[in-house]
């Protein structure tokens, strides 16, 4: 069986049996939202009220999903601030004959590059 219908089955199999044993309340399903803790969570209360929660049916939909999960969390972007210290630099070679060298750091990340020549 593929993913797609592993969760069909699965999905039907639930709300038949939640509809049954809930007073005709039915269990939606959403694989994607397991991902957040909360919503695993409320899955799991709802599994523990239909005796349910032996089966591990979240982390069995959250396998069916992981690559999709894995793939969300790659994709993502992020902003992130990062600081370099230059500790130390040997045998910098002097542009000007009577003055001593002021270096710069020219750093590139991907393509961006990052001057700070204008800064001495």
């Amino acid at each position: 069986m593929k993913k797609r219908e592993l969760h069909e089955e699965l999905t039907k199999r639930l709300q038949a049996y939640s509809q049954e044993h809930l007073d005709g309340e039915i269990i939606e399903i959403n694989p994607k939202k397991l991902g957040s803790v909360m919503e695993r969570k409320a899955f799991e209360n709802k599994m523990r009220e239909l005796n349910l929660s032996r089966l591990n049916i979240s982390h069995h939909l959250q396998n069916l999903e992981s690559d999709e999960i894995l793939k969300r969390s790659l994709l993502s972007q992020t902003k992130c601030l990062v600081r370099l210290y230059m500790i130390k630099a040997e045998k910098l070679s002097a542009r000007d004959n009577d003055s001593p060298s002021d270096p710069y750091l020219i750093i590139k990340c991907n393509t961006k590059t990052y001057n700070e020549r204008d800064n001495f």
